[in-house]
C-alpha cells in the first residue's frame, strides 16, 4: 500500500498559483514521517486560459527549488506549461504520473531479481579470481624445485655424449665420400682432426660452464630445502618433546602423564623427567659439542 496525501488548491483562476506555490512549499517544509517521497502537481486538460496559472514565475520558481522530486502532470499530453520544463519528470495524465511514482510491484520484483543475481555472478567471479591469484601466490614444494633442476641436469650430461658421437659418425661419412687418393686421405684426416680439436677445445669450458651452473642452482635450491626444513627452527631456540614411543607431544597434559620425555635440539637430544615422575632417566650425549642444559 501507498500513503497519498492530497493538498487542495484551486487549479484555475486568480487564486490558483498561489494556492499550488503553498502546496509546494508546504509539502517541502515538512519533517519525519509526514514529508512525502515524491509530489504530484495535476489537473485535468483545460484552455491555455485554465492552464495559465502553472505558467506563474511564483509557480514555476517553487517548482524548481524543490527539494522533494516533483512530477508534473498538467492538461493533456498535448498541453505544455512552463512547470513541465523545471519538474523532475513530466506524466503526460495524472494517471500516467501515478505510474512514474508507484512502479508495478511484479516489475519491482523482477528487477531486485535480476540484480541479485548479477551481484551473485560478480561475487564467485571475484572469489574465483581471488582463488587463482592465492594459488599462484603459493610456494612450490622443494621437492619439485630440485627434481626439475635434476631433470634439466640429467639431460645435459646425457646429450653430451650422444652429440660427440654423431658429430665424429658425421665426420666419417664425410670421409667416406672423399676419393682414396692418399693426397686428398692426408688433407681431410688433417682437416678432420682440426676440426675436433677445435671442437673438444670448445666443448671443455662450455661443459664445465653447464655443470657449474647446474651444481650453482642445485646448491641454491638445496639451502632453500635447509631454511624450510624443521632443523633450521631449532637452531633458532625450539626444541621438539617426544614421549617414549617417539610420538610428538603437543601440550603440557600428555607430558605430564608421560613416565619421561625426550627434547631434541638443533645440537642433539635431552631426556627428562616430567615434574612428580617417580624415577629420571640417563641424560643422552649431546651429538654436536657443547653442552645444553635441561628444560626441568
Amino acid at each position: 500500500p501507498v500513503r497519498v496525501i492530497v493538498w487542495p488548491a484551486l487549479v484555475q483562476g486568480d487564486q490558483a498559483a498561489a494556492q499550488v506555490t503553498a502546496g509546494i512549499r508546504g509539502f517541502n517544509a515538512m519533517t519525519g514521517a509526514d514529508r512525502p517521497d515524491v509530489l504530484i502537481v495535476a489537473r485535468g486538460g483545460g484552455s491555455i486560459e485554465d492552464l495559465w496559472p502553472f505558467n506563474e514565475e511564483i509557480v514555476v520558481r517553487a517548482a524548481f527549488e524543490s527539494e522533494i522530486p516533483l512530477i508534473s502532470a498538467v492538461g493533456h499530453e498535448t498541453d505544455t506549461t512552463l512547470i513541465d520544463y523545471v519538474s523532475d519528470a513530466r506524466a503526460p495524465t495524472p494517471t500516467g504520473a501515478a505510474e512514474i511514482a508507484v512502479p508495478v510491484r511484479q516489475e519491482l520484483l523482477l528487477q531486485t531479481g535480476e540484480s541479485g543475481e548479477r551481484l551473485k555472478r560478480a561475487l564467485a567471479r571475484r572469489t574465483r579470481q581471488a582463488a587463482d591469484k592465492l594459488a599462484a601466490a603459493r610456494l612450490p614444494r622443494p621437492e619439485s624445485l630440485l627434481q626439475a633442476k635434476r631433470q634439466r641436469l640429467d639431460f645435459a650430461a646425457a646429450s653430451l655424449p650422444r652429440a660427440a658421437l654423431a658429430l665424429t659418425q658425421k665426420a666419417r661419412v664425410r670421409l667416406s665420400r672423399l676419393a682414396l687418393s692418399p693426397a686428398s686421405l692426408r688433407a681431410e684426416i688433417r682437416t678432420s682432426k682440426q676440426r675436433l680439436r677445435d671442437t673438444a677445445i670448445r666443448a671443455r669450458p662450455a661443459l664445465m660452464r653447464l655443470m657449474q651452473q647446474r651444481a650453482t642452482a642445485l646448491g641454491a635450491q638445496g639451502k632453500l630445502l635447509e631454511t624450510l626444513s624443521y632443523q633450521a627452527t631449532l637452531k633458532r631456540g625450539y626444541a621438539l618433546v617426544r614421549d617414549e614411543a617417539g610420538k610428538l607431544v603437543r601440550s603440557a597434559v600428555p607430558a605430564a602423564a608421560a613416565p619421561s620425555l625426550t627434547v631434541t635440539f638443533a645440537d642433539g637430544d635431552v631426556t627428562a623427567v616430567p615434574s612428580g615422575s617417580e624415577t629420571a632417566p640417563n641424560r643422552k650425549k649431546a651429538k654436536p659439542k657443547g653442552e645444553q642444559g635441561s628444560l626441568f
